[in-house]
């Protein structure tokens, strides 16, 4: 069994707070907020604003905090190494407070001060209004981690770094099937976000057709409310399944695993990529020793490329990368790709098109592969949490047809 990443490598000494809704320039230089396709210059280099839309406040603000974390170190780097006659970029963020209307005024808001390109949104609650303002606006989106199936195959000005959630749910049903031998599972999920919980649920389900895996109505459990906790951990206590799928977000995800502990339920937990974040292993400690997950990414992986990259970004924000802070690198990265040597922005189809030139990408990950309608595919794997890191379990999922 290959190593995990952590073994032997330095921790993350410190921690970066950054300010919300702020103008991230590295080099301190406004050339004011104008239309990407109008900035050619100013008293000095020219500017091409980026904007980013995400949750970066409350409980479960990881995911869009991290994300900008990542997003920005892309552009502090390629500002830093940047040639004669390359822009600027700067970073503009807005907290969209996990709510569709508030992200509605963040894209308009980001519109009128020039930005044309937006990395986000970051859960797939926010993607509907996204898509459709941005539509109106044409703006572009590259989303680094949204992956409910309600995307896939879509033609509309939204690209995703990350695979649509059937990869993740599918190897997962896979594994409690063939390996773990489980006949029932009940689901806890954040309604906050609940086209990717019943995207989840629904590809979990297929992937699990004709076995005698049985699979209970999906339990709303959300930090918005107190109570509910105590409430769902009772009624877990009492059906005793043979494990809990979590489809919540990392701190969420660790209370409820503890709160199952206490109550002693002794069964499988089972996470998504979703409930796999830094707040989960930070709020959740031991008690998710034992628990299984499905990751397209994780930066345990010894991979000495992915490794150079979380010692760049530890050393920048002082903390642990998540996937939202290497799937935002590479939205960062593709988009400047796509503009080089051009500079300017075409509208939303053409920019599409740009980005569809480049081809398969490689990074310090998986080849990052765009099909026509923005779709990308990773490989996903199965890993276990031991003493507090992600160790990979050797499972090959059945081959599957076309």
């Amino acid at each position: 069994m290959r190593k995990n990443a952590r073994e032997g490598r330095e921790k993350c000494s410190k921690k970066v707070q950054l300010p919300r809704h702020t103008v991230y320039n590295t080099n301190m230089r406004l050339c004011g907020f104008l239309p990407l396709v109008l900035i050619i210059g100013c008293s000095g280099p020219s500017t091409l604003p980026l904007g980013l839309v995400a949750g970066l406040s409350g409980q479960a603000s990881e995911l869009g905090v991290s994300g900008r974390n990542g997003a920005l170190l892309a552009l502090e780097e390629f500002n830093s190494a940047r040639q004669h006659g390359q822009p600027e970029f700067e970073l503009l963020d807005w907290d969209d407070q996990a709510t569709p209307e508030t992200l509605k005024q963040g894209l308009q808001s980001l519109y009128r001060r020039g930005v044309r390109i937006v990395i986000g949104p970051y859960i797939s609650a926010m993607g509907e209004e996204a898509v459709k303002t941005a539509r109106e606006l044409d703006m572009f989106l590259i989303s680094p981690t949204i992956s409910s199936t309600v995307f896939d195959h879509q033609d509309d000005p939204l690209f995703r770094v990350t695979s649509s959630l059937v990869g993740e749910a599918s190897i997962l049903a896979e594994f409690v099937i063939r390996r773990l031998g489980l006949n029932n599972i009940v689901v806890i999920y954040d309604p906050g976000n609940k086209v990717y919980a019943e995207s989840y649920v629904q590809a979990f389900t297929n992937a699990a057709k004709g076995s005698a895996l049985q699979i209970g109505a999906p339990i709303a459990l959300s930090h918005a409310e107190a109570a509910p906790l105590k409430q769902v951990t009772e009624q877990v206590r009492r059906e005793n399944p043979d494990a809990v799928l979590l489809i919540t977000p990392g701190r969420l995800t660790a209370l409820a695993v503890q709160s199952l502990r206490l109550a002693g339920y002794r069964g499988e937990f089972l996470l998504t990529g979703w409930s796999t974040t830094g707040d989960s292993f930070q709020w959740g400690g031991s008690a998710l020793q034992g628990a299984y997950t499905s990751l397209f990414f994780t930066s345990f992986d010894s991979n000495p490329a992915l490794q150079e990259f979380r010692r760049r970004y530890c050393n920048r924000f002082g903390s642990e990368p998540s996937f939202s802070s290497f799937y935002s690198y590479l939205a960062v990265q593709t988009v400047i790709q796509a503009l080089r040597g051009r500079w300017y922005y075409p509208g939303w189809q053409t920019f599409r098109d740009w980005i569809l030139e480049l081809g398969p990408q490689e990074t310090a990950f998986q080849p990052l592969r765009f099909d026509r309608y923005g779709d990308n595919q990773f490989q996903a794997r199965i890993f276990r949490i031991d003493g507090g890191n992600l160790v990979p379990v050797d499972f090959e999922p059945a081959a599957r047809g076309p």
